[in-house]
């Protein structure tokens, strides 16, 4: 990774716990200057404090919620701004589930969860795509997880 994500400007969303943190981790190990955008501000706040602790790279933090795309991409424009250069990484980590039955489940539920867990991707690619396409490279990362193949 360190080839890859040296001198780079990485976007991970989700980047507040989990393996968007992780991920955050490894490419500040790696010379990357990273954005970790997330809904939970305090959440944010004390994952940018651990990352920061021993590296010299650039931790940003943007609140925003992937599901709203007019959000998502303020949040990639102002990190943009603040990095002083495009988004050359995308990591798409951010992901929420329901532990509840089907019956269970209601429709805001369903939602929700749709516009996290599908249209946060779709937004957050959106948003940052348009830099990769003018700087002529990219690299998108999308996690996924084993629910999608676990009945409710």
């Amino acid at each position: 990774m360190v080839k890859v994500a040296e001198g780079e400007h990485a976007v991970v969303t989700g980047g507040s716990s989990g393996i968007g943190l992780e991920c955050a981790r490894e490419l500040l190990r790696a010379g990357a200057t990273v954005t970790l955008v997330a809904r939970n501000r305090q959440k944010l706040k004390e994952a940018a404090e651990t990352l920061r602790e021993g590296t010299e790279n650039r931790v940003i933090t943007k609140q925003a919620d992937v599901g709203k795309p007019d959000r998502i991409e303020a949040a990639v424009r102002e990190a943009e701004e603040e990095a002083g250069k495009p988004v050359g990484i995308l990591i798409c980590s951010a992901g929420m589930a329901e532990c509840k039955t089907f019956e269970d489940t209601g429709v805001e539920d369903f939602d929700r969860l749709i516009s996290v867990n599908y249209f946060g991707t779709v937004n957050t690619v959106r948003s940052c795509l348009p830099s990769m396409r003018r700087r002529g490279a990219g690299r998108i990362v999308l996690v996924s997880s084993q629910a999608g193949q676990v009945s409710s």
